[in-house]
């Protein structure tokens, strides 16, 4: 189940073709996804939802906003399936360090297994920032990297696989040597829950 919250709610249909609107200042839970957009439009047939000015989605540890987010969901399962973000695609992860690994590009398509954001596909202007780490989750280094496009796999919600698909050019730097300047990507902004 999805629970939304809107300062206006406006539900149309049968049962099994219902179709929810909410306008302004929405919220919406379920227990796999979080999120927030100015308004929101829901087709449970379809299992289709659709976010508008402003959204940011929360999974697991992972922040993602763009201009316009659709999400599918399977109508028989109610389980999330899959996610493309529209111009501005941004994904911020936080770790418990206060670094911030960032990836962003034009597009962003996602596919979701058990209900987690598994593999993400980033299409255009294709830019990260990734916190490396060793198995004792010690700070190894710092890759920064730009490409046309790339995709990459999360493990536990953090970044596990990255591919640079055309154009790759960055490197990793040791921590003392990246510049502080650059920790951010162009368009960064980090909204708590």
């Amino acid at each position: 189940s999805m629970y939304i919250h809107g300062d206006t709610l406006m539900i149309t249909g049968k049962p099994e073709e219902r179709i929810v609107r909410a306008y302004h200042h929405v919220k919406f839970f379920k227990n796999d996804l979080q999120g927030k957009c100015d308004s929101l439009y829901s087709n449970e047939k379809q299992g289709l939802t659709k976010m508008y000015r402003r959204p940011i989605l929360w999974n697991e540890e992972n922040q993602i906003t763009g201009d316009t987010i659709h999400f599918l969901s399977n109508p028989v399962t109610d389980k999330i399936d899959s996610l493309k973000v529209y111009n501005n695609a941004f994904v911020i992860s936080k770790d418990s360090l206060e670094y911030y690994s960032q990836i962003k590009g034009k597009f962003l398509f996602g596919k979701f297994v058990k209900d987690t954001l598994d593999n993400v596909l980033i299409l255009g202007n294709g830019q990260m920032i990734n916190y490396n780490r060793d198995e004792n989750k010690k700070l190894v280094g710092i890759t920064k990297m730009a490409c046309s496009d790339l995709s990459f796999r999360l493990k536990s919600g953090k970044m596990h696989e990255v591919k640079f698909i055309t154009m790759p050019d960055g490197k990793t730097y040791p921590e003392s040597k990246f510049p502080k300047e650059e920790e951010k990507l162009p368009g960064f902004n980090w909204r708590e829950l």
